[in-house]
């Protein structure tokens, strides 16, 4: 046990990428040098939020490192509501997040929920302001199907993250555990609508 630790302890960082599964979106997203789509929480890059015992160890990131490190920098409200959306919550979170862009403020959210992907909708596709997007799963297997088109273009121009590798399909935990690195990543957390259960108020 011993020395297969010592045998894990000296692979490099690609190496131990590849071995939790990771592979990389676009060979352009990073330069050289960098493990393309992955950021460790020792990474100068690495959101200075995210560096607490509670936060996630690893990061998979579409879109720059150096570009989530600056949007999570700068003054951000992350979104979020309900499963359950009403068509008055939907259209009152686009007007929030299209307000907050228009004054240069980040949005963060998740993707799971129709209240918060309208939010990233207004953001980065009608203002082509930037964005963060977090996702419970990996980015092929943990992002909705009728949400990739639209991480792609919060990724453009912001970034998408994801806790677990690519092929990584959500977990049941994966929602709480996404809530908790928006509400970390912005300064202000927005519950838009939510039930009463412990999933839509964990961003709270």
């Amino acid at each position: 046990m011993r020395e297969r630790l010592l045998e894990l302890l000296a692979l490099g960082d690609g190496e131990l990428v590849a071995a939790v599964g990771a592979s990389p979106l676009s060979d352009d997203l990073e330069p050289a040098g960098r493990i393309p789509n992955a950021v460790c929480r020792h990474d100068p890059s690495y959101p200075p939020a995210l560096r607490d015992d509670g936060a996630p160890r690893l990061l998979y990131v579409r879109g720059r490192v150096a570009r989530l490190s600056a949007l999570a920098s700068a003054p951000a409200v992350a979104i979020c509501g309900s499963a359950r959306s009403t068509d008055y919550g939907i259209e009152l979170a686009r007007a929030i997040a299209r307000e907050l862009a228009t004054r240069g403020i980040t949005i963060v959210s998740g993707l799971a929920d129709e209240l918060a992907a309208a939010a990233q909708r207004e953001v980065a596709v009608a203002t082509g302001a930037r964005a963060i997007a977090v996702l419970a799963g990996g980015h092929r297997a943990g992002c909705p199907a009728t949400r990739r088109a639209l991480a792609q273009a919060i990724a453009a121009r912001g970034c998408v993250v994801a806790e677990l590798p690519d092929d990584c399909a959500g977990r049941v935990w994966g929602r709480i555990a996404a809530a908790r690195v928006l509400a970390r990543l912005a300064a202000v957390t927005l519950v838009v609508e939510a039930d009463d259960t412990s999933v839509d108020l964990a961003p709270a």
